[in-house]
């Protein structure tokens, strides 16, 4: 008995020590599909640098900022104060629109993906997202006004950033911002374009304008590229960033615990990366469909016990997120746009002809270059040609109909 018990420990001993031999050695993954391309070189028509200098000519309060988010997302309308805040961000707003006129937007700092990790700075995005909420209350002011033209130039102006900072090879959160400006702005555009006495051609470019793709479905993917650099960067540099013993118990006994970890085979850079990198390449596919389609990554609790790549295992399920509300948020934005586009094109049609079109195909080529796809569904945007109303079966994130 005594024989077979310390074959059964010899077996069991050796099988542990080929365990922490492969984790040791594992391989990283072949990942360069998921890593954005360094930047080939910065364009000449490039935000980043009227980013920085609205960050500077800013003039609000964090408690002025809260006012403004309530204003565009509740009202009712305080015109007093809203005008107050334009008059002192005129050179926010001149920034804004430079902004609004650039060709791209690339933050140095992400350049080079190879160089990401947790201490690459994340760009402060609340001057840009504070003008665009001003330019979008001041549309609602002239429309209040009926000056329907220039309350569309108005919210034009935040749709062109949030389109062109939604659709960037940029981090997730600039992908983020430019979705809720994209959401703030076709609203109003949908508005100022459908008010009487606009003229014809710029009912048409507003239309024009909104119902061409966003971008956003590249722009998402590649800040998803972004997050899964800086997952790597971790699995890669746990050893490094671990805490030092300090005066704290929990710290002093937590860092010892991982470095026991490292040191005894129970983490793997290799095998850890592979873990994020799965999840990653699901995520990116997902991106790609229709909101009713794709299918986020789901996440999936490993079994914790003595293993190989413990520690790996618990950093990827602690750290794995779920983006199936980054996901929705996007179809939204794209609604909202398409949507807005197409309400644009469809009075500009209506108001030259009388009636609704029969199909939505009738308003290409004039009104519009290519009509939209649901982007929950991928299908044909539901229309009625009866009332002229556009809908769809799509939520935002709160499931709220849009």
């Amino acid at each position: 008995m005594k024989k077979k018990l310390g074959v059964a420990a010899s077996a069991v001993i050796l099988l542990w020590a080929g365990a922490v031999l492969v984790a040791r050695l594992a391989a990283s993954p072949a990942d360069a599909d998921l890593l954005p391309p360094p930047y080939a070189a910065v364009p000449v028509d490039d935000g980043f640098a009227d980013f920085l200098a609205m960050g500077k000519a800013l003039d609000a309060t964090s408690e002025e900022r809260t006012f403004l988010n309530s204003q565009t997302e509740k009202g009712p309308l305080d015109a007093a104060r809203v005008r107050g805040l334009l008059a002192r961000n005129r050179e926010t707003l001149k920034r804004f629109r430079l902004l609004s006129s650039r060709a791209v937007f690339r933050d140095p700092a992400y350049g080079d993906p190879s160089g990401i990790n947790f201490n690459t700075p994340v760009p402060q995005f609340f001057p840009v997202v504070t003008a665009a909420r001003l330019l979008v209350l001041e549309a609602e002011l002239l429309l209040a006004e009926g000056r329907p033209a220039e309350a569309l130039e108005r919210a034009q102006t935040v749709y062109r950033v949030g389109r062109l900072l939604a659709g960037e090879r940029q981090p997730l959160i600039t992908h983020l911002v430019g979705a809720l400006l994209i959401d703030l702005s076709a609203r109003r555009v949908r508005a100022a374009a459908t008010a009487p006495r606009v003229p014809a051609p710029a009912r048409i470019a507003a239309a024009r304008l909104l119902a061409a793709p966003t971008g956003a479905v590249r722009g998402l993917q590649d800040g998803l590229r972004y997050e899964y650099a800086s997952s790597a960067w971790l699995a890669d540099h746990l050893a490094e960033i671990l805490p030092e013993s300090d005066d704290r118990q929990y710290t002093r006994s937590t860092s010892l615990l991982l470095r026991a970890a490292l040191a005894g085979g129970l983490y793997s850079r290799g095998q850890t990366k592979t873990l994020f990198a799965g999840k990653a390449r699901e995520d990116i596919s997902a991106a790609g469909e229709p909101c009713a389609a794709g299918k986020v990554a789901p996440f999936r609790p490993l079994a914790i016990y003595p293993r190989p790549n413990l520690v790996g295992v618990i950093i990827y399920d602690m750290g794995a997120p779920n983006y199936a509300p980054l996901f929705k948020r996007r179809c939204a934005a794209d609604w909202r746009a398409a949507e807005a586009g197409l309400a644009a094109a469809l009075a500009a049609y209506r108001a030259e002809r009388g009636a609704w079109p029969a199909r939505l195909d009738e308003l290409m080529p004039k009104y519009v270059d290519a009509v939209p796809a649901d982007p929950f569904t991928g299908a044909p945007i539901a229309y009625s040609a009866e009332t002229g109303q556009l809908s769809t079966s799509g939520t935002d994130v709160f499931g709220k109909p849009l």
